[in-house]
């Protein structure tokens, strides 16, 4: 490769020579230039060809090229004049304002003769080989070139010429494109002739391609032809028929040939003069002189006092907190765009001498803020095209017929028996004595009444700033303590974890069926005992986990429920359903909880325990690590008064996080084992002879380290975290003895504020004195200025959740609580909102997490404590939590009064209706039907377009919009951390021989059958100190970088979610318009991928629901089933092609799956408002035509037949989908050849006679209900046609110009079953 000639094209990195010329001196230019080309090769292997004067053949793209200078000029003038007038003025010039002119001026540019002669007598001396062209150098390279030479040129139509077959097309950053003319021409299945014969009849320098004949078309005919050379190739074209009836205007191609064929030029007698290079620079000048001026005007505001300078609206944030941001937030364009309409006045004529001071102007009237003009990428699409017959699309090659099968009443679960709600706490008269336990029982009292949540707050650098304004010294102090405390507690919880793996490990090797006593009594105290009846609840624990996270973890709102944000401990104990061995398990965590708490200690103060019931268990423990050689006691006593924390604050949280790691590890752990190898012993991989029965005897270690030994892949034998901060809770008791040992300016400002109430300055009084005061009365005075006081109602909404949170004193409290213990309190009239402080933080010493109680909604509600009567309905109040369930359409509208109850006024046809499918490939697949005129996109501001403009949706008839969101386009901010995060792993120093990602990579495994945690903690402890830096060190870059990327990801998420929103003409900022009606309707499915394939599906839908509810949308869950699997225009089973591509055989039609499905679940929900019914062909039948959920919504026979639950929490169903959908919706394997599928929806079978009988009944149950409609409205109607026209209603929608759907010729089900009802 490095003995080939390599020739080179100047004029082809003619960005480059722009760049260098228009802004630097001519010999600064000129080595810029030599700079670039040194880096394709050195002076002797390289040649450089230079264009001379300019060609005949283009002299029609020179006239194209002249137009746009002039009128670039044009424009530069008006843009220079424009800044010129805001910098005469004195005024504020943006961004845009330059990036203006700099464009004009890179349109304006042209290389004049006289500097390009300068260049190359420049290159020529410096030794390099020049050769200076007639006209064009392509040409000329064209004709030097041999077959092993490589060309580089960034010009793309290089390899047209039959002589050039190597090509390097540069790009950024000096790296380059290499492309073969062998290769293209394999590519495209064309010889070199041909390949040259397209590239003459395609768009190029010297002409352009017949009208409506494109490259792919042009492909296709010369692919046929049957020349040898380029002429003939395209005389072959240009006699082809179909070529012939587009070419009126009788193209020749001849210039295109003349060139790339026979690699000739004319020179042109008319060139261009230096004048244009005249203009250019005197442009050039007159820009770099007014940015001098308004450099010099803005270095005298700077010596302004800050009060009198104006409050300039910012175009974009710092590039920190858009590192990885593909998208803006909705709000934040909602609110620019707002400023821009609202406060921008008119535009004020000046005079161009005028020297009037702008003082008294505000700085949103002198710099008004400026509209988006990039379009966000989650767009929904819009068809308006009217199409004259049906469209038909080829029928794929290969493709999987789903068929028919019948409907089989699912397994009904078996369901847990819950205990009765337990009895709020008592309160107590408030007494000085007992003001700290009184405290205490309160919060608790607020736990049961009301849901934690975890509300992040920022970094804490940044809040402890807000607190402790200008002291700078004791915003240090604060930092140090909690960033040490928060390291300190993390290290003894990894200490901990090595001990016991360490210890696990020991007992594994001798023998963990023959471990003493003393050893089975330690590990009975580490993990509860597990039993056969854990085993059994596993299938509803794995199908509720996720809802019971959402119960018992609470995540920050604003961000994704999958991030690993930190989780909060809450008071559900009136949900956990009784057992026989409730009272031993109980007994057993008594004991468990304590006994970690104190070994933590030991692990930290290296201190044991005094003697005591719990102090000698934990000894037992200490003295069998020392004896099997694991832990090495301190040779000399540690007083706990020298230590920087207090040991038995400092492990609290940490003890709860590994508590519930060795639950996870052991006791759910022994489960998941146990279902795998009974599920390998069915299948005859294991020997039906091997026990896998859990021992009740034994405890949960034993139990998993025996069955773990039995799987292909061992799992590890211990919880081990990474180096990683964790976040780490403190409560103000224990920051407040964390800020007395502290000592300095810390302990003494704390001090001050305890002795003004008489408090004595020891620790303990302090921790006391704390106790008593309001939850958040110290975080407020030192952590975060939470609650602010004179603040506008702009400004709360910029503090975020700080100003959300409220300092209730005890008594305002206490009178909340008997409020809500009133036995005549009516939730329905509840109206409080906001949240009160629980006095905790969590925090990992970056970021920072306020705990509170949210006051809006009422744990009474959301778990119905209360009698039926008095609980408000859960589908439209929020008191009762936004994310904890959806309700089945069919339990929400049964009837004309539900729907009366719901739009007051309103008809089913002025209701807008947008339903979503969640998919894995793609998050979220939405479908929206809007009624007629006057419907939401006539009412929906985008600000990606021009608001004056009336919309193409303001129209007669009714609307049809979808928008599909791929996984990959929600991911990007992901994909960039992660880009980032391998770059800096694979970094090496000289320093630092090793990168991080060989560290890690050479860390032994701890699972398998090679693992070994002994050797692993020996190796984690050499390089612990360097990942230490990596993940918490160097200012906490890497927490930085991944704080961004959630926040990004985040923006992704509502960007979908304004554009949904968007779509039934809502936003995201402002709570929905009563007069317009909306329902979301939600797919109630489940998704359980067996490849383990990272979905977004479920984090979208627990962001967007209770978002939409929180705004006053109804959201409501539909049951999926069919909606996939038939298509929506004829409602015949649909093939599939790809795992989300589907084809119809009958309609002929591609369908996107999740976008069909939605498209489904909206006729469900039309049917359902209209006639309150689900529509018959998306209805399951069974072996005996009869139709299960018709007769149960007859017969009132409860929900034996219904497969998705009615009450979902978190946005999905009991009901899971194994891989992408229902066990269910099975499909035949088969592939199709033109047969349409068997079963009683096919055309080609007819309807068996038990069919018959159930189309009869189901006409004669519609002929009752529409006699009872009669019977209410006056109207008299035939009861078959009524059943008819109702079938045809869900299916036909209305004529509008956005779908043109003729369904006629197509029998469906329902027609078929009228015909049979006539017939009996």
């Amino acid at each position: 490769m490095t003995d080939r000639t390599k020739r080179l094209d100047v004029l082809s990195f003619y960005s480059i020579i722009r760049n260098a010329y228009s802004f630097k001196a001519p010999e600064e230019a000129h080595q810029v230039l030599e700079a670039n080309f040194l880096r394709y090769g050195g002076k002797d292997k390289l040649i450089l060809y230079i264009d001379g004067g300019a060609a005949v053949e283009k002299e029609e793209t020179a006239k194209k090229r002249k137009a746009n200078r002039d009128k670039a000029a044009e424009k530069c003038y008006k843009n220079l004049d424009t800044l010129e007038q805001r910098v005469t003025n004195n005024q504020k010039a943006r961004k845009r304002h330059f990036v203006d002119v700099k464009k004009s001026l890179a349109s304006l540019f042209y290389w004049p003769s006289s500097v390009r002669q300068d260049f190359i007598d420049y290159l020529i001396k410096a030794g390099w080989t020049v050769r200076i062209c007639e006209t064009e150098a392509d040409v000329a390279i064209a004709a030097d070139c041999r077959p092993e030479d490589i060309v580089i040129s960034a010009d793309s139509d290089m390899l047209a010429y039959g002589t050039i077959y190597t090509l390097w097309r540069p790009i950024s950053r000096g790296l380059h494109l290499a492309y073969s003319r062998a290769d293209v021409c394999q590519t495209l299945g064309l010889s070199s002739a041909q390949l040259t014969a397209l590239a003459c009849v395609v768009s190029n320098d010297y002409g352009r391609n017949i009208f409506s004949l494109g490259p792919v078309t042009s492909l296709s005919v010369i692919m046929n032809s049957k020349g040898e050379d380029p002429r003939s190739i395209v005389s072959e074209y240009l006699e082809n028929e179909r070529v012939q009836s587009k070419n009126t205007c009788d193209k020749t191609f001849e210039l295109a040939l003349r060139v790339f064929a026979d690699q000739l030029q004319t020179p042109s007698t008319c060139q261009i003069s230096d004048s244009a290079y005249s203009s250019f620079n005197a442009l050039r000048q007159r820009f770099m002189d007014l940015c001098k001026r308004y450099q010099q005007n803005r270095s005298l505001q700077m010596t302004f006092n800050s009060s009198n300078s104006m409050d300039i609206i910012r175009l974009r944030s710092s590039s920190t907190s858009n590192r990885y941001k593909t998208v803006e937030s909705p709000a934040i364009q909602h609110s620019r765009l707002t400023r821009a309409r609202i406060t921008m006045p008119p535009p004020v004529e000046q005079p161009q001498d005028s020297s009037i001071s702008h003082g008294n102007q505000t700085g949103e009237a002198l710099h008004p803020a400026l509209q988006r003009t990039r379009t966000p990428r989650h767009q929904p699409r819009y068809s308006f095209k009217s199409r004259k017959g049906t469209q038909e699309h080829p029928r794929p090659p290969v493709m999987k017929q789903l068929a028919y099968k019948p409907y089989k009443e699912p397994e009904t679960k078996r369901k847990k028996e819950t205990s009765a709600p337990k009895d709020p706490p008592t309160l107590k008269t408030l007494s000085k004595s007992t003001a700290a336990t009184d405290k205490l029982a309160i919060t608790r009292h607020l736990a049961y009444h009301h849901p934690t949540s975890s509300l992040s707050i920022g970094t804490l650098k940044a809040n402890i700033r807000l607190a402790l304004p200008n002291q700078l010294d004791l915003q240090q102090e604060v930092m140090e303590v909690i960033q040490g405390a928060t390291s300190e507690a993390a290290r003894v919880k990894r200490e901990a974890q090595r001990l016991i793996g360490c210890y696990v490990e020991k007992l594994d090797k001798i023998g963990i069926d023959h471990i003493s006593s003393v050893d089975k009594e330690i590990l009975r105290h580490l993990c509860q005992p597990v039993s056969m009846e854990d085993v059994k609840d596993t299938d509803d624990i794995a199908a509720d986990e996720e809802d019971d996270n959402q119960i018992n973890g609470l995540v920050d709102a604003e961000l994704d429920p999958d991030d690993g944000e930190p989780e909060v401990e809450s008071d559900d104990s009136d949900l956990q359903p009784p057992s026989t061995s409730t009272t031993k398990k109980k007994k057993d965590d008594k004991v468990q909880a304590p006994f970690i708490w104190s070994f933590l200690r030991v692990v930290y103060s290296g201190k044991r325990p005094r003697p005591s019931s719990m102090g000698d268990k934990v000894n037992a423990f200490i003295d069998r690590l020392t004896e099997l050689g694991i832990y090495v006691s301190p040779s000399v006593d540690i007083n706990e008064s020298n230590m920087p924390f207090t040991p038995t604050d400092l492990v609290r949280s940490m003890a709860t996080q590994l508590k519930a790691e060795l639950e996870k590890m052991y006791k759910h752990g022994t489960c998941i084992i146990h279902n795998k190898l009974k599920k390998a012993k069915d299948l005859g991989i294991l020997d039906t002879n091997t026990q896998i029965l859990i021992r009740d005897d034994v405890s949960a270690v034993e139990n998993y380290v025996s069955l773990n030994k039995l799987i292909q892949q061992p799992r590890r034998i211990a919880p081990m975290t990474s180096v990683e901060q964790p976040f780490v809770g403190f409560t103000e008791r224990e920051l407040a003895g964390f800020f007395m040992k502290r000592g300095g300016d810390l302990k003494t400002s704390l001090t001050e504020l305890a002795s003004n109430e008489g408090v004595a300055p020891t620790i303990q009084d302090v921790q006391e004195w704390v106790g008593t005061k309001e939850p958040g009365y110290l975080l407020k005075r030192y952590l975060a200025d939470i609650d602010p006081s004179d603040l506008t109602s702009r400004k709360k909404g910029k503090a975020g959740h700080r100003a959300a949170i409220k300092l209730m004193s005890l008594k305002a409290l206490r009178r909340h609580l008997r409020m809500l213990d009133d036995p005549t309190f009516d939730p329905k009239d509840y109206t409080v909102k906001g949240y009160v402080s629980r006095g905790s933080i969590l925090t990992d010493g970056f970021r920072v997490y306020l705990l509170a109680y949210k006051l809006r909604e009422l744990q009474c509600v959301r778990y119905r404590r209360l009698p039926p009567d008095r609980l408000p309905p859960r589908i439209s109040s929020t008191v009762g939590g936004t994310d904890s369930y959806l309700q089945e359409i069919r339990n929400v509208v049964k009837d004309d009064m539900d729907f009366e109850k719901l739009w007051p006024g309103a008809r089913p046809t002025d209701i807008k209706i947008l339903t979503l499918d969640a998919g894995q490939a793609f998050v979220v697949g939405a479908y929206a039907y809007l009624p007629g005129r006057n419907g939401a996109l006539s009412t929906t501001m985008d600000i990606s377009v021009d608001l004056t403009r009336p919309t193409d949706a303001e129209q007669d008839g009714p609307v049809h919009l979808n928008l599909a969101v791929n996984q990959k386009a929600v991911m990007q901010p992901v994909f960039r951390y992660r880009r980032w995060l391998n770059t800096e792993k694979g970094v090496v120093t000289e320093a630092e021989p090793s990168s991080i990602s060989d560290i890690e990579s050479n860390l032994p495994p701890l699972r398998g059958s090679q693992s070994s945690v002994e050797e692993y903690v020996r190796k984690i402890k050499e390089v612990e100190e360097r990942l230490s830096t990596f993940y918490n060190g160097r200012n906490r870059r890497f927490k930085r970088h991944t704080w961004d990327m959630k926040r990004a990801k985040h923006a992704e998420y509502q960007a979908i979610a304004e554009r949904l929103l968007r779509i039934v003409g809502g936003t995201t900022g402002r709570h929905r318009d009563p007069n317009n009606h909306v329902i979301i309707g939600v797919g109630l499915g489940q998704f359980k991928s067996s490849s383990r394939l990272s979905s977004l599906h479920s984090s979208f839908l627990d962001y967007f629901i209770p978002l939409a509810r929180s705004l006053g949308y109804l959201v409501v869950g539909i049951n999926e089933y069919y909606t996939s699997q038939k298509c929506p225009n004829c409602h015949n089973f649909i093939a599939r092609v790809t795992i989300r591509q589907l084809y119809c055989t009958h309609c002929k039609h591609f369908h996107h799956r999740d976008i069909m499905a939605a498209e489904n679940m909206a006729m469900i929900v039309r049917e359902r408002l209209e006639k309150q019914e689900r529509p018959l062909h998306l209805q399951p039948v069974t072996e005996d035509g009869i139709y299960p959920w018709i007769s149960e919504s007859d017969e009132n026979t409860g929900d034996s037949h219904v497969t998705a639950s009615t009450s979902v929490r978190g946005g999905r169903s009991k009901a899971t989908k194994t891989g992408s959908r229902s066990k269910a919706r099975a499909s035949s394997t088969v592939k199709s050849h033109g047969k349409g599928p068997p079963g009683a929806v096919s055309h080609s079978i007819s309807t068996t006679e038990s069919e018959a009988s159930a189309a009869a009944s189901a006409s004669s149950r519609s002929k009752s209900r529409a006699s009872k409609r009669q019977a209410a409205t006056g109207e008299v109607t035939n009861a078959v046609d009524t059943h008819s026209s109702l079938e045809m209603s869900s299916i036909v929608p209305s004529d509008g110009p956005s779908r043109s759907r003729k369904r006629a010729s197509s029998l469906n089900l329902s027609q078929e079953a009228s015909k049979m009802a006539r017939e009996l």
